[in-house]
């Protein structure tokens, strides 16, 4: 059977989210599937097969936030020289942990070092995203040009990858990594049904709604008594500091 792993950046939700589709497909084909990533099980959820292990492990993080979703900056900057001082540590042991798990695939969305691991273990790695981290960290640090020698690093070890899908809502300069990406389409969860959010909660056709989702990130604040009082509508969120009235 073949094995693929999925190697998924520790950053929001949408890159999990993705990858469970993608997942849930290979399944179907009767791949036998493991996560390799830190994102939370729930989001998984969808997959409950026997073709598919959670494997938690950090590749990456992304970028750091501060309140209201803002960049941090220098947290991030810190973060990103912390993991590179672990570089090595973790590219043996996901070199060993690729040998040990028998992998004949690995996918990325869209850590970086893991890319590095695959070269040393002979594995072929495919990349696929609507970005790189060399793309969004160009612009984070654009004023502080000692971070460029690290970007171009990342830059490099995305060079290992065999091929690359470049997913809408993107720009060849989005994934400048990969000059020779492919198109492809959307990847989202199939369900095999899906409800009626207006009929299941009686909702007129007429009235608006406003759905609050943000990616699974800390530290937004929202004031939701307000944002009722303001809306004139329905407003849909999983907050659960807030019950509906």
């Amino acid at each position: 059977m073949l094995r693929i792993a999925i190697y998924i950046s520790d950053h929001g939700f949408g890159h999990a989210a993705r990858m469970a589709a993608l997942s849930d497909e290979l399944i179907r084909l009767g791949v036998q599937v493991l996560l390799r990533t830190q994102r939370p099980a729930f989001l998984f959820s969808c997959l409950q097969s026997p073709f598919c292990e959670l494997h938690p492990a950090q590749m990456d993080f992304g970028v750091k936030h501060k309140e209201d979703l803002k960049s941090d900056i220098p947290a991030t900057r810190e973060a990103l020289l912390e993991l590179f001082g672990k570089r090595n540590e973790i590219v043996e042991r996901e070199v060993d942990w690729l040998r040990t798990q028998a992998i004949d695939l690995v996918i990325a969305d869209i850590p970086y070092l893991v890319m590095e691991a695959c070269s040393y273990a002979k594995i072929p790695v495919f990349a696929i995203s609507n970005f790189d981290w060399v793309f969004i960290y160009q612009h984070l640090f654009k004023d502080e040009p000692q971070i460029y020698p690290l970007i171009n690093t990342i830059y490099s070890l995305y060079q290992h990858a065999d091929m690359a899908f470049r997913l809408p809502f993107s720009t060849p300069h989005s994934m400048l990594s990969f000059p020779k990406s492919i198109k492809t389409g959307l990847l989202a969860r199939r369900k095999e049904t899906y409800e009626d959010i207006r009929a299941k909660y009686k909702i007129d056709e007429g009235t608006p709604l406003l759905a609050c989702s943000f990616g699974g990130q800390p530290g937004k604040s929202i004031d939701f008594p307000s944002l009722c009082k303001a809306f004139k509508g329905v407003v849909i969120s999983t907050n659960q500091e807030y019950q509906a009235s």
